[in-house]
């Protein structure tokens, strides 16, 4: 009995080094996979980021401040008394 259970035990040992120290392709390719993903991610934030930046560019062209006191302006405008 001892006998068997030492063979089992070595068999199994055996087993377990032969599975640890195998190559781990599968592995290689989740992490290429993974590069990849995070590339396509930075051109997308790249992307992004260009965008929001035309946007800033465009609001500062734009400047809608000045139309703020335009009513009182003409307000003002046709109280003078021009005749």
């Amino acid at each position: 009995m001892k006998h068997k259970i030492a063979i089992l035990f070595i068999v199994l040992a055996t087993l377990l080094l032969v599975v640890a120290c195998a190559p781990k392709e599968a592995a290689k390719k989740e992490q290429q996979v993974a590069g990849e993903q995070e590339t396509a991610a930075d051109t997308d934030i790249n992307s992004v980021e260009s965008d929001i930046s035309d946007i800033d560019a465009m609001t500062e062209e734009t400047d809608i401040s000045d139309l703020d006191s335009l009513d009182q302006d003409l307000a003002d405008i046709e109280a003078l008394d021009i005749e």
